[in-house]
């Protein structure tokens, strides 16, 4: 009889857990709310720009490669604190208008909000913000 309430206690804990893998998650998103079931939530649902990543140097140098452009391992470390993937930088290299920056001499690549700063054949980091005052278009 001692071990009966641990045996309740355990089946309780099962079910319960069980019952958890079915319950819908409903998340919400800037598209909208995703609902799922917890057992089935996977990071496919969301686009790959928001999901949580780690860029490696590697794989940027890669990718910098056909441009003849180097990163820099300052450039790696804020990629990955600002959540910005190859992708994202690479679009702002091949598509987005270029700029002077008069204070520094680099280069400014700029898309949707991301700026990237070329100095010399260096990719030295990247970040979100608004286009400065400073920049002059090239």
């Amino acid at each position: 009889m001692r071990g009966f309430p641990s045996l309740i206690r355990g089946s309780l804990l099962a079910v319960l857990v069980a019952i958890a893998s079915f319950v819908p998650l409903t998340v919400s998103t800037p598209l909208g709310r995703v609902t799922a079931p917890v057992g089935s939530v996977d990071a496919a649902i969301l686009p790959i720009d928001w999901v949580a990543m780690r860029v490696t140097f590697s794989e940027v140098d890669d990718a910098l490669d056909p441009f003849n452009l180097n990163p820099t391992q300052h450039l790696i470390s804020q990629m990955n604190a600002r959540n910005i993937s190859v992708n994202q930088l690479v679009s702002a290299i091949q598509s987005g208008p270029r700029f002077f920056d008069t204070k520094t001499g680099g280069t400014v690549y700029y898309q949707n909000g991301l700026a990237v700063i070329r100095t010399g054949n260096d990719i030295a980091t990247a970040y979100f913000g608004p286009v400065k005052s400073r920049w002059q278009p090239l």
